[in-house]
């Protein structure tokens, strides 16, 4: 609410807006979504299991900033597997969140911005696997 009140200041400014202009600053609609899923640890990095669990919590937590810093942005689990494996995790199942398609305000969604907002989160290890 308060980043939509500066929004709107700004935007209803005398100096900015044309003077026949009508501005209204609504709030996006949300799409909620859930995480839930495993990650697995190859054996080759099983000593590392602790540090695994680390990145992969970090990734999980950045993956849920990225979804909600922009409206319009897609659910994308192509984009939660990436970051766990890239934190070093083996292999990923993911139960949620499926894609989804969140509206950018553009024409074709009649003009209509959404965004995404976690609802639940579930991480499990998995454990270890053999490459």
């Amino acid at each position: 609410e308060e980043l939509r009140n500066k929004v709107y200041s700004v935007c209803t400014d005398e100096r900015i807006r044309p003077l026949t202009d009508f501005v209204k600053c609504k709030a996006p609609t949300t799409v909620p979504y859930d995480i839930d899923i495993t990650y697995y640890i190859g054996q080759d990095n099983a000593s590392r299991g602790m540090q695994i669990t680390k990145n992969v919590t970090k990734a999980v937590e950045e993956f849920i900033e990225w979804q909600s810093a922009k409206m319009g942005r897609d659910i994308n689990p192509s984009e939660l597997i990436k970051r766990c494996v890239e934190a070093g995790a083996k292999r990923v199942e993911v139960r949620s969140p499926i894609f989804t398609k969140v509206k950018s305000g553009v024409k074709a969604d009649n003009y209509s911005v959404e965004l995404a907002m976690l609802r639940t989160q579930t991480v499990n290890a998995g454990g270890v696997e053999v490459d």
